[in-house]
């Protein structure tokens, strides 16, 4: 089996990485987007409170303040867009954006009086934010930050302006913020715990898929393409051969008197020799051709880009390779050949057809007294 075989198969790894970089950095946006809605819920608080004189700044001054604030997201997100965050350890950058919306509520918080609370119940729209990264103990941290900064604002309007505050609502309306926080804190810990569990549940799954796949196309004991998958390795040449992109050839392998090792040293014996045959031939190969086991003891090499001469040496020479190969190492006494039919695909003719030539020469090769290459 070829190491690369870039002519049909598909990089599927690589291309689920693309892919799966492509849909981390949609919701790595979306990320920031959805906070996006919480920055306008706040944007039209203030508007709604400014227009009631709840908001204690001039215009100009909530209008620097709001440009400040989108400032920020339209910063976060470009940064995604640009793929910036890429180069960070925490590339959906929910820890930037739920610190930032954080910083904007507390700060608008100051300004406004009768409706203080209704801005720092906002913070819970982040949480709903972090439930998608967070783990628990960043839950713990941010909420910490929030209730902390919320009573340092209330302490700041106590100290700056106390004719504004009344401490007693204040702080019972704290409270009740503070005892929403820690009961989301272990609602959204709980939701993150659920998330990895189905993290870790994805992965299991995806690593069982891909082993399900690889059983699919690949002979489980040697390792190479099994026949079903050379079959459509086979089309696919035929395809770039009937188009006139480059010519292939067929080589069939078939071990000499297997049968009589699996008798006289075991199946386990004979499982060995077709391992080890299996490396031999891979050794040879180029990086574009293609090994697969057909069955039994007999192989199937597509050699691409190769005319009947070419193909009949690469045989001659794998022929040449097992003869000389020491399997005494596997058994004592054991000696291995093997024997090879060529043919070379006709333009516009049936994969079958070129099948039957190959197998045709091998049963020449055999009939001729076994070790031995001939083409048809």
């Amino acid at each position: 089996m070829s190491s690369e075989n870039t002519d049909i198969l598909i990089d599927v790894e690589s291309l689920d990485t693309l892919a799966g970089d492509k849909d981390s950095q949609f919701q790595n946006a979306k990320l920031i987007l959805g906070s996006v809605w919480g920055a306008l819920a706040l944007s039209l608080l203030c508007f709604v409170s400014y227009q009631f004189g709840f908001f204690r700044k001039e215009l100009d001054e909530l209008l620097t303040m709001l440009g400040v604030i989108w400032g920020g997201y339209l910063f976060l997100l470009l940064i995604v867009v640009t793929g910036v965050n890429k180069r960070f350890p925490d590339k959906s950058l929910a820890t930037p954006v739920v610190f930032w919306s954080l910083a904007t509520i507390l700060w608008v918080s100051y300004y406004l009086d009768q409706l203080r609370l209704a801005v720092m119940m906002l913070y819970f729209t982040t949480m709903v934010i972090g439930a998608f990264r967070y783990k628990l103990k960043d839950f713990i941290v941010s909420s910490s930050i929030a209730i902390v900064g919320y009573l340092l604002v209330i302490l700041a309007l106590l100290k700056n302006h106390p004719e504004i505050i009344d401490l007693i609502t204040e702080i019972v309306q704290w409270t009740m913020f503070s005892l929403l926080t820690i009961g989301f804190v272990f609602m959204s810990g709980e939701i993150a715990n659920i998330r990895d569990r189905m993290r870790e549940g994805n992965k299991d799954l995806n690593k069982a898929l891909t082993k399900i796949s690889e059983l699919a196309i690949i002979d489980e004991l040697t390792g190479l393409y099994n026949r079903r998958y050379a079959m459509k390795i086979l089309e696919h040449q035929k395809g770039m051969a009937d188009r006139k992109a480059y010519d292939f050839c067929i080589c069939f392998f078939d071990l000499d008197l297997f049968k009589s090792i699996n008798d006289n040293y075991g199946h386990q014996v004979g499982d060995l020799v077709l391992k080890k045959f299996s490396e031999l031939m891979q050794g040879r190969i180029d990086d574009i051709d293609y090994c697969s086991r057909f069955g039994g003891e007999e192989f199937v090499l597509i050699l691409v880009k190769k005319n009947i001469e070419a193909a009949k040496e690469i045989a001659n020479d794998i022929r040449q390779i097992v003869q000389d190969t020491n399997f005494g190492e596997i058994k004592e006494g054991l000696e291995v050949t093997v024997s090879v039919g060529v043919s070379e695909f006709v333009s516009n003719e049936e994969i079958e057809q070129c099948l039957i030539r190959a197998d045709e020469a091998l049963y020449e090769a055999k009939d001729s007294g076994r070790n031995q290459v001939k083409h048809k």
